[in-house]
C-alpha cells in the first residue's frame, strides 16, 4: 500500500503570504512559546498544497480571534506526514471549492 507523501508545492507569492501570516502571529506573545516560525510557515503551505486551499488575503484580513482560530487550528491539526487535517478541522479562510 502506497503512503501519501506531504506536498509543499506553493508559488513564491503564496510562500510570501504564509510568511506574512507567521509574522503577524509572532505579535501574539501569549501563543508563540511552542511555535517555531519556519515550521508554522511550512504547515500553512502544506495545508494549502494538500487539499485545503487557503485564501491568504482573507486569512491576513481576519480579526484577531478568527486569525488565531485558523492559525492555531492549522498548526495543531495538520498531519505532518500526509498534509491532511486531523479532527475534521477546516480553516475559516479555506477557499470554497
Amino acid at each position: 500500500m502506497k503512503t501519501k507523501r506531504i506536498s509543499f508545492t506553493t508559488t513564491k507569492e503564496e510562500r510570501d503570504k504564509a510568511l506574512k501570516i507567521v509574522t503577524r502571529f509572532m505579535k501574539f506573545p501569549a501563543h508563540v512559546e511552542n511555535i517555531h516560525p519556519h515550521v508554522a510557515q511550512m504547515d500553512i503551505c502544506a495545508c494549502h498544497a494538500n487539499g485545503i486551499p487557503l485564501d491568504f488575503d482573507k486569512f491576513l484580513g481576519f480579526d484577531d480571534d478568527s486569525f488565531l482560530h485558523d492559525f492555531m487550528g492549522i498548526v495543531f491539526n495538520l498531519d505532518r506526514t500526509t498534509g491532511e487535517m486531523r479532527n475534521h478541522f477546516i480553516p475559516r479562510c479555506a477557499r470554497k471549492l
